[in-house]
């Protein structure tokens, strides 16, 4: 339950990355992105922006040799110094089903429960992509109540509409 699996080394890297190339490009407002949320937990990411500071993000990934559903709601900041690349915070609910490997009872069931986010994210003028880096912490409430904290990931999504 509290052990991470991930290359610190490579989280580091993408950090660096993510910095080293915001000043490079000029950012631009999307309304729409869709596309590949890698890290503990991977899948599909959505998100659509509301207005230049309040968005909303659909999750749908895989852990534990189950699926999961969430849905966030996000404040979006700019960051200081780079146009933008900005940083969000937000919360929302999840429902999954997997086998979790906390459990002393065998088999797949029904988990649900609230999520915190926090990461940084920069969309590209030239080509329609964004990136996204975050960690997303979540609470368990039905079935067994526990905490998961080890979920970092790296977004890649495909601006639809700008």
């Amino acid at each position: 339950m509290f052990s991470v699996n991930s290359n610190k080394g490579g989280w580091i890297l993408i950090v660096l990355l993510l910095t080293l190339i915001a000043p490079c490009a000029e950012a631009q407002f999307y309304q729409n992105a869709a596309g590949l949320r890698l890290g503990n937990a991977s899948g599909l990411s959505g998100k659509t922006l509301v207005n230049r500071r309040f968005a909303l993000e659909g999750i749908i990934s895989t852990r534990w040799s189950g699926i999961n559903i969430t849905a966030l709601g996000e404040i979006t900041q700019p960051l200081v110094d780079y146009r933008g690349l900005s940083w969000y915070y937000g919360a929302g609910a999840h429902i999954g089903f997997w086998d979790y490997p906390g459990d002393s009872e065998q088999g797949t069931k029904l988990f649900t429960g609230v999520d915190g986010i926090v990461g940084m994210e920069y969309t590209f003028e030239e080509i329609p992509l964004n990136l996204a880096l975050d960690w997303k912490p979540f609470l368990n409430i039905l079935s067994t109540t526990h905490f998961v904290w080890d979920e970092f990931a790296l977004s890649v999504r495909y601006v639809i509409h700008y």
